[in-house]
């Protein structure tokens, strides 16, 4: 595929109201991406269906799964993608209701499944959506009309209603939203103004309200922002000034200052950014240039193929990208000739290598 035609594809996405296209997801144990066709492609972990293969088979190497995919979006053991027709599609873990088809997984006290409501192929959910973001347990959703619908799991409040009760089916929340972003018991919205809120657990710092303290109801956070990276224990924000911004827990350099120290409120890190990523422990931020950088926790090379536990601070990793997207311990890239690259963690095959050992080599689709 020619530069030409990969970045047609790309603003082609861009002009049909997207901020940001989700081109790559990359979770806790497998991993997506939408080729310039509009095909979804998978591998990875699929013990709970979150391939959407029709059954519960890690897949090792990429396979297409559906066609006309626009927007895609999984940080835990559920998918959810958005196609052509701004119909949104779940498949996988549904433990919580994060599917959202109003049922729910049901387990005994010993964690074992009474009645698997799991799916392991993809089902809809709504139609007219713009975004989509698939926490660790719930999901967040924004329609063309700029409603925010939210469901899934819901004891911290994540789901931004004010309560803490989960929702099996999609339940409308707030108006005048323009991206939502679901962490692992936290969540973050924008607003038409560039104001971002954030809601739910807040142990770590990682809201960026200065405090420690969760919250039921959304807080706001700072103005002018474009998009927001929600990691386990920490954050990072994209300013509309290409500032990449970074608070929450510290203990692994996930904040990328040369520190262990935790910090509550939003620091600036790196400038001229144009995508910013955390789903982990790590922090992926792509230049303007399309150079990549890269901090935090490295145990598994997820950051870059060197001996070092953690990157204490921006570290330089590849150049030529226009996409990047961080998983819990792996990391995935594609550049200007629609090369997809993965590295880190490969337990369940989803570098899709063909294989389920570690490697600390790219491996190149």
């Amino acid at each position: 595929m020619t530069i030409d035609i990969f970045w047609n594809y790309f603003v082609k996405l861009y002009l049909n109201g997207y901020n940001m296209p989700n081109l790559l997801a990359a979770s806790s144990h497998h991993t997506m991406v939408i080729r310039s066709d509009n095909s979804l492609w998978v591998c990875g972990g699929n013990k709970n269906g979150q391939l959407g293969t029709g059954d519960y088979i890690d897949v090792f190497v990429p396979t297409k799964i559906l066609q006309n995919v626009t927007y895609i979006s999984a940080i835990g053991d559920h998918s959810m993608v958005i196609l052509e027709d701004n119909t949104l599609w779940g498949f996988g873990s549904n433990r919580y209701g994060q599917i959202g088809d109003g049922t729910s997984t049901i387990y005994d006290k010993n964690n074992v499944i009474l009645k698997n409501n799991d799916k392991n192929t993809p089902i809809k959910i709504l139609d007219n959506v713009h975004t989509v973001s698939a926490g660790r347990f719930h999901t967040l959703a924004v329609k063309n009309d700029k409603t925010l619908w939210a469901w899934g799991y819901n004891k911290y409040g994540q789901l931004m209603d004010g309560t803490t009760i989960d929702r099996l089916s999609p339940v409308k929340v707030m108006d005048n939203v323009v991206e939502a972003f679901s962490g692992k018991y936290n969540s973050f919205v924008i607003l038409t103004d560039g104001t971002l809120l954030a809601c739910g657990f807040n142990k770590y710092g990682h809201l960026g309200d200065g405090t420690i303290k969760n919250n039921l109801t959304p807080v706001k956070i700072i103005d002018n922002v474009k998009l927001v990276g929600a990691g386990i224990r920490h954050s990072v924000v994209l300013h509309a000034n290409g500032s990449a911004l970074c608070f929450g827990d510290n203990k692994m350099f996930q904040l990328g200052n040369n520190s262990q120290t935790a910090v509550y409120k939003p620091i600036k890190i790196m400038q001229d950014c144009t995508v910013i990523t955390a789903s982990g422990f790590h922090t992926l931020a792509l230049n303007n240039d399309g150079s990549l950088f890269g901090w935090g926790c490295n145990n598994y090379h997820q950051i870059i193929d060197k001996p070092d536990k953690y990157i204490r601070k921006p570290i330089f990793i590849m150049d030529k990208v226009i996409d990047v997207c961080g998983g819990e311990y792996h990391s995935i890239t594609v550049d200007m000739n629609g090369n997809y690259k993965c590295f880190g963690r490969n337990d369940c095959g989803q570098l899709g290598n063909g294989k389920n050992t570690k490697s600390s080599k790219l491996v190149q689709w």
